[in-house]
């Protein structure tokens, strides 16, 4: 029947040839990125969700059933499959691994078909090139999701306990703003996502960096106090060094990738970050897949997303990022990929964030940050909230209000910018709005206020935390924003 695909699962005896390793130049490395417009042939596709040794799967078009033969050969290994005639089914599906250790390895595949009677062969080369990454060895066992629950406080609970470390704390006047910046800065969707992946990146360069009682990175547990605080302080240093003080020396997408691939190449797996409209992201590549009749190169990615991945051959956090080398009309230039398709993603930026061993900071760097987020809050005299770990919480002038009030957002309030990220929620206003803060508070929020003053050297800040209400009630309070010292009250009790 029409459409019914022809899989062959098979895991490929490697032939050794005598005197063959698997290496890249760095003539090879500019090469790799150079692109091939394809014919009108049928291109197979390759695609892989497993660490190393890679286990490649092979997808070969044959819509009217001729293909007869499938060679794949590489410097160290052969190997050939007879497929048998069907007119009726539409793709010819290969599993393999031709691999036995990490390298780079330039695959030729020709497939025999049968053309108006007579056999061709179609050569087509691939270049394929992996790290020694394991899954269930390289990999951290826990997920940055909502299975994930913070042992050491909220983010702004975190950033204050970096800075006491870094550079010896900074006042609340400084502290506030900055909160809000780095909210700011990773967007909507703020997660862990750099301390994932430069964490798996720092302990396999270091294993020695692992707490002596643990094997490999695996082995890591969730809800250990050292091992959050050391993953979050990593992600503060990384965005520190690479966005907030350094030079933003991201180069164009394809000067990246060949970065990557060069990497790569050398045995070095690469943590790169992604951004988009409504994406920030980061994930450690540990391989990729040339393909140049089809003018793209897979960056193989481990994903950061599910818990509990300890199969190597087959992981759900094994994804690739495609990068189209010529783009083609409209299309995308960089495409997400997991085993399901395509993420619905648009990515516009792709590029290397470096790692460290360890991180020291000037702290002039962080002075001059800080006089900038105030400056400029100065100047438009306008002030900052940062409401973290509650059900919802609003701005009102007593006839409107915006924020999230459990059922809804609202944006009503003339002025006032307002941002969600899970339970935070980020306010910038007028200073002189007269306005008042309410929440839903059923777990004890942690309020961070600041405004501007009159003019320079005037700021105020305030920074509270609310008592929890009992287990399974939430209570709704309200403060004024005009007052330096803030006096709660309590409008409706639980759940009214």
């Amino acid at each position: 029947m029409r459409g019914v695909t022809l899989l062959l699962l098979l895991i490929v005896a490697i032939t050794w040839l005598p005197g063959q390793e698997a290496t890249l130049s760095p003539s090879d490395s500019e090469e790799i990125i150079a692109t091939s417009r394809p014919g009108d042939l049928p291109i197979p596709n390759i695609v892989c969700h497993s660490g190393s040794p890679l286990l490649l799967e092979l997808s070969i078009p044959d819509p009217q059933g001729r293909l007869t033969a499938v060679t794949v050969e590489s410097p160290i290994s052969y190997s050939s499959y007879q497929i048998q005639p069907d007119p009726d089914r539409e793709t010819v599906q290969l599993t393999l691994s031709p691999f036995l250790v990490p390298g780079v390895y330039d695959l030729r595949i020709a497939m025999q078909v049968h053309q108006e009677g007579e056999p061709r062969q179609i050569e087509f080369p691939v270049r394929v090139g992996f790290v020694d990454f394991v899954f269930g060895r390289d990999n951290l066992r826990f997920g940055n999701n909502a299975e994930y629950a913070s042992v050491i406080g909220t983010y702004g609970e975190i950033l204050a306990a970096w800075l006491d470390d870094r550079f010896g704390g900074i006042s609340d006047v400084e502290l506030v703003p900055l909160v809000d910046y780095m909210y700011q800065f990773f967007g909507s969707r703020s997660g862990r996502c750099y301390a994932f992946a430069g964490s798996e990146l720092r302990f396999w360069r270091w294993p020695e960096l692992l707490p002596t009682y643990y094997d490999e990175t695996y082995d890591l547990r969730a809800a250990v106090r050292r091992t959050q605080q050391e993953m979050n302080f990593l992600q503060i240093d990384m965005a520190f060094d690479h966005f907030l003080t350094g030079e933003d020396d991201r180069e164009v997408i394809l000067d990246e990738v060949r970065s990557i691939v060069s990497r790569i190449s050398t045995g070095e797996p690469v943590v790169v970050g992604l951004t988009g409209p409504q994406l920030h992201h980061a994930m450690l590549v540990y391989g990729f897949i040339h393909r140049p009749e089809s003018g793209t190169v897979d960056l193989l990615v481990a994903n950061n997303w599910k818990s509990d991945q300890d199969l190597n051959l087959r992981s759900k956090n094994a994804e690739a990022i495609r990068v189209f080398l010529e783009q083609q009309g409209d299309g995308p230039t960089l495409e997400w990929r997991y085993r399901e398709g395509t993420r619905n993603r648009e990515i516009d930026r792709l590029f290397i964030v470096e790692v460290e061993r360890e991180y020291q900071h000037e702290r002039d760097q962080l002075d001059r940050l800080i006089a900038e987020r105030l400056g400029r809050l100065s100047d438009s005299h306008r002030a900052v909230l940062v409401v973290e770990d509650a059900a919802g919480a609003w701005l009102t002038n007593g006839e409107d209000s915006t924020g999230y009030d459990r059922r809804r957002t609202q944006e009503d309030v003339e002025g006032v910018l307002f941002d969600k990220v899970s339970r935070t929620y980020r306010f910038e206003y007028p200073a002189d709005g007269g306005l008042w803060l309410e929440l839903a508070d059923d777990a004890g929020a942690r309020i961070l206020h600041f405004h501007p003053g009159e003019e320079p050297g005037m700021e105020t800040a305030w920074i509270e935390e609310t008592p929890a209400p009992e287990e399974g009630a939430t209570i709704r309070r309200r403060v004024s924003l005009e007052g330096r010292d803030p006096d709660w009250e309590i409008v409706a009790g639980s759940d009214e």
